[in-house]
């Protein structure tokens, strides 16, 4: 897993072991919004595909999926609606 959201923090669902045994990759750069972080995951679904997540990182060090998970089918997708939840956030 990246250090880039971790930080030195306990990231509990997202620790580098469960990331792995559950498939689960961090897309990109995560979105630093004004009170949250977004960031991307890829996830396997059970036809075999994979999805796209937005997911926030709450200043409480919590992490959930922001909507439906895996209901983007592209990585852009998923960006789009980061970059603009993000900014949301910021405002």
């Amino acid at each position: 897993m990246s250090s880039r959201l971790s930080s030195g923090v306990d990231l509990g669902w997202f620790s580098p072991e469960r990331l792995n045994l559950f498939g689960i990759q961090i897309l990109g750069e995560p979105m630093h919004g004004k009170n949250d972080v977004f960031f991307i995951t890829s996830e396997p679904r059970p036809n075999g595909t994979r999805g796209f997540s937005v997911r926030r990182l709450k200043v409480a060090v919590d992490s959930e999926p922001v909507g439906e998970e895996s209901r983007f089918n592209t990585y852009q997708e998923a960006f789009a609606e980061a970059w603009r939840i993000s900014g949301e956030d910021a405002a």
